[in-house]
């Protein structure tokens, strides 16, 4: 696996909020690259509170992934991933 990275905004919802961010499709393009070309993606990873703050999970680290598949499903996109942290077997 080579290394593509990337700083991927991933949101999810929080409050019933959405991310309406047209970043989101450069962020997808990236992790098909990803897929396509069989490369780490390195990103963070954050909801929107209340006030539509970002609040980082892990306290702003990185996730490294191997990607491995998108899925689109009710207007959201989902990647399917190994963490690099962990042993990715297929």
């Amino acid at each position: 696996w080579g290394v593509i990275t990337c700083r991927w905004d991933f949101t999810r919802k929080c409050c019933s909020l959405k991310h309406s961010n047209e970043q989101i499709y450069f962020n997808i393009f990236a992790l098909e690259e990803a897929i396509q070309k069989q490369c780490k993606a390195i990103f963070l990873y954050y909801d929107l509170n209340e006030n539509k703050e970002k609040i980082y999970r892990r306290e702003g680290h990185h996730y490294v992934i191997e990607p491995i598949a998108l899925v689109f499903l009710e207007d959201n996109y989902y990647v399917l991933a190994c963490l690099i942290s962990h042993s990715c077997r297929l």
